[in-house]
This record gives C-alpha cells, sequence and structure tokens, in this order.
C-alpha cells in the first residue's frame, strides 16, 4: 500500500505499533491475546535475524 501511494521512496524507516508480546523463539514472533492467544511469525519477513533490543523494542531489516 504504501509503495503504490508513492509515498514509501527510498530509504525509510516503518515502525509498527501492536498490541501483544514479541516471543523470540525458533520463530521471532509477535503473541497477541484475544480469548486465545495467536501467534503471528513476522520473522520471516525480514532479511536479518530480527533483534530485540530490550522488552516490547525489536529491530530488522528488510
Amino acid at each position: 500500500m504504501l509503495r503504490r501511494s508513492g509515498s514509501f521512496r527510498g530509504p525509510k524507516a516503518v515502525q509498527f505499533v501492536f498490541d501483544g508480546d514479541l516471543v523470540d523463539d525458533d520463530v521471532f514472533s509477535v503473541r497477541i491475546e484475544r480469548g486465545d492467544s495467536i501467534y503471528l511469525p513476522i520473522g520471516t519477513l525480514f532479511v536479518e535475524e530480527t533483534r530485540v533490543l530490550e522488552a516490547g523494542h525489536a529491530v530488522a531489516r528488510k
């Protein structure tokens, strides 16, 4: 969506804010509690391994 709008050109940073927890397991995931725990495996979206900087803050390069 950002690329189609033309507002995402050149090197930029995108921050995702979510109501959940970072889980640094076999696959880096986001755990969201909605009655049951839902795990979103986001670690495979990046070209380098996701690094946790502190609780609730991780970085990776796409």
